[in-house]
């Protein structure tokens, strides 16, 4: 998975999942060209995770980039995403978007590691019970998330101020690694 698109480095091209943060070209504009070189490489086509109202926007592009060229658009499946939205990246990973405070819409996101963990109620049993509830068709795990890592994009301080007083979005403050790009940050938070 990759977030934002300003540019083509390194191996993003084999990157099938693409978070965008917002609209403006530093964060997005490489998306045709990423497309692009998926599609010259035989790659499966990649899906772009969008704040809901770039959706139009970046298939229009994809469109404009197409009849520009006088050929059929990259093959690029785009998502709509809305705050709180969750996506399943693998059997093992969650992404869900959070908001952000940006001049323009904007969300953050935060990767999750889904571990299936014995629920609560049957730690205490023994293996033999665990393995016979099992048998019966008892369901005995529930998934754990843990978050992993938060990237939001352009944002101010107060997307991650607020954080700590919304439970929805408090995992950006408890994830192992925090992307972010703040462009002022008020003195007395520095030390």
């Amino acid at each position: 998975m990759a977030f934002d698109l300003g540019c083509i480095v390194g191996r993003v091209v084999n990157k099938s999942h693409v978070f965008i943060t917002h609209g403006h070209v530093d964060h997005i504009g490489a998306v045709v060209a990423h497309a692009a070189r998926r599609a010259l490489q035989k790659q499966k086509p990649a899906r772009y995770y969008v704040p809901a109202h770039l959706a139009p926007h970046l298939e229009c592009i994809l469109q404009s980039t197409a009849a520009m060229q006088g050929d059929v658009p990259f093959p690029a499946e785009i998502v709509p995403l809305q705050a709180f939205d969750e996506v399943h990246i693998s059997a093992k990973h969650l992404v869900r978007a959070v908001p952000t405070k940006h001049r323009v819409p904007s969300l953050g996101y935060i990767l999750y590691e889904k571990k299936n963990r014995l629920k609560l109620e049957y730690r205490h049993l023994p293996g033999t019970e665990i393995a016979a509830l099992k048998r019966a068709g008892q369901e005995i795990t529930s998934a754990e998330l843990t978050p992993e890592i938060a990237y939001t994009g352009d944002t101010t301080i107060e997307a991650l101020t607020a954080a700590a007083v919304d439970e929805r979005t408090r995992d950006l403050l408890q994830v192992k690694l925090l992307i972010t790009e703040v462009r002022r940050c008020p003195e007395r938070i520095l030390y």
